[in-house]
């Protein structure tokens, strides 16, 4: 039916779940969730593109997100999350944390500290790369008079006309 698969493409896209899980939850099995996805992502592209409804996915769009944003506090942090080690040992170098063997990736995430909402998202960098430094690689504008929350990992990160706390 329509409406079937107007709510399993919706549910994907508002909550991202890995394919096994969709399948799960629509009574399917993950490769019959890959191909409904891929069926019906076009189609939904067509009817929320048209009324300009599809959430934006460029990193570029994060200044204007943090601009329409004024008098806000925010919240910077970096995450680290684990992967298998490579077995390739150039991609084994890039990979590792630098810290109890691991391999990693890492990203930055700017949150609005109210409402706990996630803002920005920075690329997926190697693990050894410090929160710091991708910041700065990122360099971010944040709305004049705001407030940014960090760790210890952002020590000397200042962007101009920001109060850091």
């Amino acid at each position: 039916m329509v409406e079937d698969k107007l709510v399993f493409i919706l549910v994907y896209f508002r909550y991202y779940p890995v394919q096994v899980l969709q399948g799960f939850l629509f009574g399917m099995s993950q490769s019959q969730a890959n191909d409904w996805v891929h069926r019906l992502t076009p189609i939904l592209n067509v009817a929320l593109g048209y009324e300009q409804q599809l959430p934006a996915r460029q990193a570029k769009d994060i200044e204007t997100i943090l601009a329409s944003c004024p008098e806000l506090e925010f919240m910077i942090d970096g995450t680290e999350r684990p992967v298998r080690r490579p077995k390739d040992p150039k991609h084994q170098k890039l990979k590792y944390s630098g810290t109890k063997k691991h391999h990693t990736v890492k990203n930055n995430l700017i949150t609005e500290k109210r409402a706990g909402k996630i803002k920005g998202l920075s690329p997926t960098v190697s693990g050894n790369i410090h929160d710091k430094k991708l910041a700065d690689e990122q360099d971010l504008c944040f709305p004049k008079n705001s407030k940014l929350w960090q760790d210890t990992g952002f020590q000397g990160y200042a962007p101009e006309h920001v109060t850091i706390t």
